[in-house]
């Protein structure tokens, strides 16, 4: 098929002679984008298969290149072109000799490949040379010739010249929309993972059905209607250390809902019920317990709103927190045969105090059970379609959840579990009534909460209030 295909010998551009004119109803491929077509518009798995025919691209494919000056810089090397139909037709052997599917991009990425000359007068593509190989494309490149008269423009309006020099340039442009769209993809695909977040948190939590079961509707006077997910314990964390000295750790906050304690207890309104049986803990280091944070944020380590902190010395930290996180999933002495049950470490923001958590000899992956994490900054975010993530104290506040003595960690984590729960309520309450569509008050309202929210994420971003 790929040999049957490189027969073809496009007669119609037999016979020309350099510095000649085609007709102008001829689109042409920019060289540059032909060139680059495999970095910029084939993806990762098929990039690899189609590679190295384009690093081989001149051999023994038949190429007709046209020439054009930028009138506005005549001393430039001209731009060159080849024939759409005869890229058209090297894909079409790329495509036999792989096993693939390659094709210009469809909409306005694919324009760039289709463009056309000579509109209002401009100047258009001159014919350079035949090549069939490197060889002939680099001596066809030498005997470039000078630019013709009316390759300058005269006479022509400055609004066709703007035109034609952006066609020239067309590579830097395809190179920024490219880039555009490829972040709008990793947007798109970061905000699927957030919302895969919290769709694994409300399974968890008996808020949302496992695959392949009907779902029933959740109402937050009304115990869970259904199964939880893998019997999930959710332990928050939140670690605050010197601020002059990060490696310096001074408090470590740790709150704990066994999703066990759920089953029977309706959320209530933000979750309010089940924020309620969460296991609060404050743990403040002995040896810099009189130390606190200024500068940055004002620590207030002695305020843990939520019971009594403990004050374990420095060599004390790594086997009290591992204790902590592992006393509800960890197989009971009495029976080591039984499986650990499974834990997530929910956070606020999460990377930084997992790393925190290394610094300290306590390696998530090495906890019983711990099967992964849940970030509240995610979770808010995709809830409610936001750009970046927010502050706690921000997303504590959208979420109407009272909030003091922010910074201290006991404080934090607690806030943290209890946002978590009020998302995850919130967002399947809100979704609920969009594929209902029955209540088109509170969906008014629950669009105008978000555009409100919005507005006052871009005026003063979450630390103003």
């Amino acid at each position: 098929m790929a040999q049957q295909l490189r027969t073809e010998g496009f007669d119609q551009f037999k016979g020309l002679k350099a510095g000649e004119l085609f007709a102008m109803s001829l689109p042409f491929t920019p060289w540059e984008l032909a060139t680059t077509y495999p970095a910029m518009y084939i993806g990762k798995a098929n990039r690899p298969r189609a590679e190295p025919y384009f690093e081989d691209i001149l051999e023994g494919n038949t190429w007709d290149f046209f020439y054009l000056y930028n009138p506005r810089s005549l001393e430039e090397a001209p731009k060159l072109f080849v024939p759409t139909v005869q890229f058209e037709h090297f894909l079409r052997i790329v495509n036999a000799l792989a096993g693939i599917r390659l094709t210009i991009p469809p909409g306005a990425p694919g324009s760039k490949f289709h463009l056309k000359f000579g509109e209002g007068g401009s100047p258009r593509p001159r014919f350079l040379g035949r090549s069939i190989c490197e060889s002939d494309f680099t001596n066809i490149r030498l005997k470039t010739p000078i630019h013709h008269d009316d390759d300058v423009g005269k006479g022509v309006s400055e609004a066709v010249i703007d035109d034609l020099v952006r066609k020239l340039h067309v590579l830097k442009f395809a190179k920024k929309e490219a880039k555009k769209e490829k972040n709008a993809k990793r947007r798109e695909e970061a905000n699927m993972r957030r919302l895969d977040g919290i769709r694994s948190v409300q399974r968890m939590l008996g808020l949302r059905p496992v695959a392949g079961v009907s779902a029933r509707q959740v109402d937050i006077e009304q115990v869970i209607p259904h199964d939880r997910e893998l019997d999930a314990v959710f332990a928050a964390v939140d670690i605050e250390v010197a601020e002059e000295s990060h490696s310096v750790i001074l408090e470590v906050g740790i709150s704990i809902l066994d999703t066990r304690e759920v089953v029977n207890v309706p959320p209530g309104i933000n979750a309010q019920n089940w924020s309620s049986l969460i296991e609060y803990h404050h743990l403040l280091v002995y040896e810099t317990r009189f130390q606190r944070n200024y500068k940055y944020c004002h620590g207030c380590p002695d305020a843990f709103n939520f019971g009594t902190s403990e004050t374990p010395r420095l060599g004390e930290l790594t086997g009290r927190v591992r204790a902590l996180l592992a006393q509800y999933t960890a197989a009971p002495a009495s029976n080591p045969m039984q499986r650990n049950r499974t834990l997530i470490l929910v956070g606020h923001d999460i990377a930084a105090d997992l790393n925190y958590l290394q610094d300290i000899d306590v390696n998530p992956g090495q906890l019983p059970g711990f099967l992964g994490c849940a970030d509240t900054k995610d979770m808010h975010q995709a809830w409610r379609s936001c750009p970046s993530g927010c502050n706690l104290g921000a997303v504590c506040g959208d979420l109407e959840i009272p909030t003091r003595n922010l910074h201290n960690a006991g404080n934090d984590a607690a806030y943290t579990l209890q946002a978590m729960l009020a998302l995850a309520v919130r967002a399947r309450i809100d979704e609920q009534q969009l594929e209902d569509g029955e209540n088109s008050e509170a969906v008014t309202d629950m669009a105008d909460k978000r555009v409100d929210f919005a507005e006052k994420f871009h005026e003063g971003r979450s630390e103003r209030w």
